[in-house]
């Protein structure tokens, strides 16, 4: 089922000069400077399974004209943890190979992952799956709840409960899913 509703704004001729006027594309409800992310050598999405990481990318992608590189596309196996399944070399020649041109990094567990390949992210957004007004991490937080039972969402909770990505997010999407 498709949650969001994406409003592409023209973007006129740009140049790429200082003086350029700051354009502002909306996605859904939020509004994103262009002009700040087109600086942005990399930006990284960052976030909850399902809170539309990669359909915010593809938007991007797409209002920025950028390459998306999707850490789902470097997993090698269906068993272990998340990080232990990428394929860490390829994700890294690509990556390498693709900072030639400004690109858009997508995928869970984001900092853990910039750090290991020795990368920083020039803009950071962080997408929080929110339903019904509640944000669906947000008791896991605590370290006197106990983790989730699937691998990935307690492997993403400690990643939360140790790296608080909301925190050096430049963004944060979350959009309200009211069931």
């Amino acid at each position: 089922m498709q949650l969001f509703c994406f409003i592409v704004v023209k973007m006129e001729a740009w140049n790429s000069g200082p003086e350029m006027e700051s354009k502002v594309a909306l996605f859904e409800d939020f509004e994103f400077d262009i002009w700040e992310l087109s600086q942005a050598c990399l930006i990284t999405i960052d976030g909850d399974q399902g809170a539309g990481k990669t359909s915010l990318a593809s938007w991007l992608s797409i209002s920025l004209d950028r390459n998306v590189i999707s850490l789902d596309d470097y997993l090698s196996g269906d068993s272990g943890s998340y990080l232990d399944q990428l394929c860490w070399e390829k994700l890294k020649n690509n990556l390498e190979n693709s900072l030639m041109k400004p690109v858009i990094l997508e995928g869970v567990l984001m900092n853990q992952v910039l750090e290991r390949l020795a990368v920083q992210s020039g803009y950071r957004i962080f997408t929080k799956c929110i339903i019904n007004g509640q944000w669906i991490h947000q008791r896991y937080l605590s370290k006197t709840v106990n983790l989730p039972e699937s691998v990935l969402s307690r492997e993403i909770v400690s990643y939360y409960r140790q790296f608080s990505p909301w925190v050096t997010a430049d963004f944060i999407y979350d959009p309200d899913i009211i069931l």
